[in-house]
């Protein structure tokens, strides 16, 4: 996931990371703090990036 923009990815955004799509699932953003953000993927849990 390093091709996107922070300022689009506001909490509760759906995000796929396109290299792991079939490992991970689908992913909902849980914060976006000082440009971390914390994903939730529904097959491996919290993502930090």
């Amino acid at each position: 996931m390093s091709d996107f923009y922070i300022g689009d990815l506001t909490p509760g955004t759906f995000v796929v990371n396109v290299s792991k799509e079939k490992e991970w699932g689908i992913g909902q953003v849980q914060s976006c703090i000082n440009n971390i953000v914390t994903i939730n993927f529904e097959n491996v849990g919290k993502k930090n990036y």
